[in-house]
């Protein structure tokens, strides 16, 4: 996290949004759906690249294939 993270603040064309099921201290519930919309409309020619699990990687990809997400551009690693 703590990589990525110092990835996106060095590179403008780099974004990296995390989401949590339940608020804690350390972080603030998200609706990761709600997030790729989100992230995505401020985007021009984006790429997306999700894992998790492999209802929710489909679900995912799904909403940034119509969100304008080219299919070619849209990468997946599915947690088994």
């Amino acid at each position: 996290d703590e990589q990525l993270s110092k990835l996106a603040q060095e590179n403008s064309n780099f974004h990296y949004e995390t989401s949590t099921l339940e608020s804690s201290a350390d972080s603030q519930y998200a609706s990761i759906d709600q997030k790729l919309i989100t992230v995505l409309s401020k985007v021009t020619k984006p790429r997306l690249y999700v894992c998790g699990p492999e209802e929710t990687a489909n679900k995912l990809k799904t909403k940034g294939f119509l969100s304008g997400v080219a299919s070619s551009d849209i990468y997946s690693d599915i947690f088994k």
